[in-house]
């Protein structure tokens, strides 16, 4: 059955790639590619992990790929019938981005106060951590991987120890990230069509890393990779200058990854989490491990078609938890939402992570039918608005589109859907709330610029 899921992904893969025009940046082929390389991951790791696989489990993962195929077909037609040609009409998006350096020079400000303050809190939990434990925390990668430790395995210690983050932090942090997006935008944008990019920008993007790393997640790191690399591509796919697929690209694209993953495996170590590693468990942990997971929980549950195995009141608890929390803050729901995302084994007793795909919480929640269903919303979302973004001409005079720089910051969530549920993660969460409302305040500001104006007026 695992051969069966790895030639069928790769088929259905095939299959996105015939229908997008060799568009290989189309959400259906990405979607489709991600699962054959976990697939592919399994069949390699098969002997090592004892990896079996249920029919069920692959038909869960191919109906998923389906699902896209399907959206694509149809977006498709409805852009054939709408306008009866199949070549793009978009026209180019390359006005000169023009933002000013006092409001990069603010956000670099902003992004100073904001490491500051967090470093000032990681110090405040250490110290409150460590009367109740004894221990202590001396480096700041100590603290770091404490708070990272906290934060997502020891909820209710984190909890106990009833620590704010300082005030400055709080509003600094939601702001900068806004901010830093927007810039980021601009930069490629800038970069690809005048082949020019403002050093400040250069400093915010360095900025964003450390106030990143400082967390204890690479992953929103890997989300300004992914967000600058679509947005390129983007670029290119309207501007008709796309690189063709070929054995070019995809050496390109395995230099690109194999380099990611060294990045990736330097900052664990640089973090303090490489105790007792091992490349290869490491690799499939977080490459592979996630069908087998899913394999394991399906094995282990009667999911059924209309019924997932959550006993949670709460309307697809797991799937909108990032809401429910958010809105227990606010209007105090009284929200218990156990966490599902416990660790698993492999058949032959090896651990191999706590992620089981995108597919997991919406089985665990809805059952087969309400997953095929809300992976067609997600579906549908990353199709129609891709094929928007190409195909329609953006408005005049505006530094950034809205469309398109959702669309690109969302782009991970899709690339990770081997991974885990990021999509509604993201999007029913209350920080992607703020970051939607501060991303059109900016968009506005930057838009409607007060300091040219008011410079202009004085020259006057």
């Amino acid at each position: 059955m695992l051969y069966l899921l790895c030639g069928m992904t790769a088929a259905f893969l095939a299959a996105a790639m015939y229908l997008s025009e060799n568009d290989w940046t189309h959400p259906s082929v990405v979607f489709s590619a991600v699962f054959f390389v976990c697939s592919l991951f399994c069949v390699v790791e098969k002997n090592k992990f004892a990896i079996t696989l249920e029919p069920v489990t692959a038909a869960v993962i191919l109906a998923g790929i389906l699902v896209f195929l399907i959206l694509e077909l149809a977006e498709k037609k409805l852009y054939l019938n709408r306008k009866g040609k199949s070549k793009n009409i978009r026209g180019r998006d390359d006005a000169l981005c023009s933002v000013s350096d006092i409001y990069v020079v603010l956000l670099i400000l902003a992004q100073t106060v904001s490491i500051l303050f967090f470093v000032k809190y990681l110090g405040m939990l250490s110290a409150a951590y460590g009367e109740v434990s004894g221990q202590t925390f001396d480096s700041l990668g100590e603290k770091i991987k404490l708070f990272d430790t906290m934060t997502k395995f020891w909820p209710d210690t984190y909890a106990s120890l009833n620590l704010k983050m300082p005030m400055a932090y709080r509003i600094t942090n939601p702001l900068c990230m806004s901010a830093e997006f927007l810039v980021f935008y601009v930069g490629v944008k800038d970069f690809y069509y005048h082949k020019k990019i403002n050093w400040l920008y250069i400093v915010v993007l360095f900025l964003a890393a450390i106030r990143v790393l400082m967390n204890g997640s690479r992953s929103p790191l890997l989300r300004i990779i992914t967000f600058v690399g679509i947005l390129y591509l983007i670029f290119q796919t309207q501007d008709k200058k796309k690189i063709k697929f070929g054995w070019k690209l995809l050496l390109g694209l395995a230099a690109a990854g194999t380099l990611l993953a060294i990045g990736m495996l330097i900052l664990l170590f640089a973090m303090g989490r490489g105790e007792d590693f091992d490349l290869e468990t490491y690799l499939f942990t977080y490459v592979g491990a996630q069908i087998e997971n899913l394999d394991t929980f399906l094995k282990a549950n009667p999911v059924t078609l209309w019924r997932g195995v959550s006993e949670n009141k709460l309307f697809g608890a797991d799937v909108f938890r990032g809401l429910y929390l958010y809105l227990k803050k606010w209007i105090h729901l009284e929200v218990s939402i156990p966490s599902i995302a416990v660790y698993a084994f492999s058949n032959n007793g090896i651990e191999i992570g706590n992620v089981y795909t995108m597919f997991y919480a919406l089985l665990y929640d809805f059952g087969y039918v309400g997953c095929v269903v809300f992976t067609a919303v997600m579906a549908g979302y990353y199709v129609f608005t891709y094929g928007a973004i190409i195909r329609e001409t953006p408005q005049k005079n505006r530094i950034i589109d809205l469309k398109t720089f959702l669309y690109a910051y969302l782009f991970n969530d899709l690339l990770m859907s081997f991974f885990s549920n990021r999509f509604y993660e993201t999007v029913f969460d209350g920080t992607f709330f703020k970051f939607v409302l501060l991303t059109i305040c900016l968009d506005v500001l930057i838009e409607y610029d007060p300091v040219k104006r008011l410079c202009k007026n004085k020259k006057l």
